[in-house]
């Protein structure tokens, strides 16, 4: 009698009165898919179920719906997808379990939708399948094409045998696996990130991308000492020279578009005992070129060249044309035994390093201001004023003597 009543609850859970379920249309196609046709039309309370007359073993793979034109359901109605089977009393019993996931809800009105539920859920089943269809409004209808696969290699795949250390799973194909070796081993972590570990492996992007989400990145931590970017091509940062950018050429040429800040020092050429070649700087290849040294108020600017404490002083010349003979030098300064101011090759002004007397190769002219020869105000001196062409002469702060502009000569004492 116990076993009775409780088959009797069972059978009610799980039935919908008998004159409201259809009957759903099984063809089998092919060699692995059932489909499920089920043309429904909705009673008053805006449902409608349907059920297969045999089970139907497999697995979800895909679902069509197609609302009717003329009787258009309610928009965002619903369908489920149960299992149902047979009781001992010949009872139809159909589980609570919505097979598809709740994928299937909220459908369109007016288009016709198609669902992939195979890269959405994986649901076995094994008896009958009845469709229930929910929120459509009183008599409308539609059709619900569920596509069922049989062979369960189509959902799994065909994964490979074997496998050993460092090697990867990698998808082939539909429903296909394969062993992918790694020349080092990789740890994937939660958050996504890839750490390769190794001396040797190199990472290729294949001529992808490297992207991130973040706003900040770091490319590499501290351990390296060395990084080599580049090889053969040029390495552009930002848009790359020329376009807002900078741009690493392979011959050593480092071009940029705007402004080089240096924090503390800049190195180069000789830096450090570094033996490099020697180095030039251009400014203003094709424009006015400018070299600013400190800032204006407050930072003292500070230009230093040195010699190589031998044959070779220091050197400052200043050319009239960037394709200036190199033998002979518009204008220069040579910081060697003497210091020596050249023009087009020629000394013309020289102080020596031991006397540190100043001889001029030429004439001395000046022009404009005043010309004080010794130490004139305190001391003995001679004054040349220009502007009236008098000569004075000072002894111990005191003028002495005195010639005139027509030569005249006068006696101060």
């Amino acid at each position: 009698m116990r076993k009775s009543l409780v088959l009797f609850a069972l059978a009610m859970v799980g039935m919908v009165s008998c004159a409201a379920v259809d009957t759903i249309a099984v063809t089998y196609e092919g060699g692995f898919y059932t489909k499920l046709l089920y043309d429904w039309t909705s009673d008053a309370s805006g449902d409608a179920v349907g059920l297969t007359a045999v089970p139907v073993p497999g697995a979800l793979w895909a679902c069509f719906t197609d609302p009717d034109d003329v009787a258009v359901p309610t928009d965002n109605y619903d369908i489920v997808v149960k299992q149902a089977f047979t009781l001992l009393d010949d009872s139809v019993h159909a589980f609570d379990v919505d097979l598809a996931d709740s994928n299937l809800l909220n459908r369109d009105d007016t288009a016709s939708q198609h669902t992939n539920l195979f890269e959405l859920v994986i649901s076995p089943l094994a008896g009958m399948v009845q469709i229930e269809v929910s929120n459509a409004g009183n008599a409308t209808s539609g059709r619900v094409e569920l596509y069922i696969v049989r062979n369960w290699s189509e959902i799994t795949g065909t994964l490979p045998t074997g496998g050993s250390n460092a090697q990867l799973l990698q998808w082939a194909s539909l429903s296909e696996g394969k062993w992918v070796t790694m020349s080092q081993d990789a740890t994937i972590a939660d958050g996504g990130a890839v750490t390769v570990v190794g001396s040797q492996g190199d990472f290729d992007l294949g001529g992808d991308d490297l992207t991130s989400s973040q706003a900040t990145v770091n490319v590499f931590n501290a351990t390296p000492t060395t990084i080599n970017i580049g090889g053969v091509a040029d390495v552009n940062f930002g848009n790359g020279y020329g376009s807002t950018g900078i741009t690493a050429e392979p011959d050593g040429d480092l071009k940029l578009d705007g402004k080089l800040y240096v924090g503390t020092e800049a190195h180069i050429g000789h830096a450090d005992g570094y033996a490099g070649n020697g180095v030039s700087i251009d400014l203003g290849v094709y424009s006015t070129g400018e070299l600013k040294l400190g800032q204006v108020d407050y930072l003292q600017g500070i230009a230093t060249l040195y010699g190589d404490d031998g044959n070779l002083g220091a050197q400052f010349t200043m050319e009239n044309a960037i394709n200036e003979d190199d033998s002979v030098k518009r204008w220069g300064l040579v910081a060697n035994s003497d210091w020596e101011m050249t023009a087009d090759g020629v000394v013309v002004f020289q102080i020596d390093d031991v006397t540190l007397n100043a001889e001029v190769t030429n004439d001395l002219k000046v022009k404009g201001n005043d010309l004080d020869i010794g130490d004139v105000g305190g001391f003995s001196g001679v004054k040349f004023a220009p502007a009236t062409t008098t000569l004075d002469f000072y002894i111990d702060g005191v003028k002495v003597a005195h010639i005139n502009a027509d030569g005249s000569y006068s006696d101060d004492v």
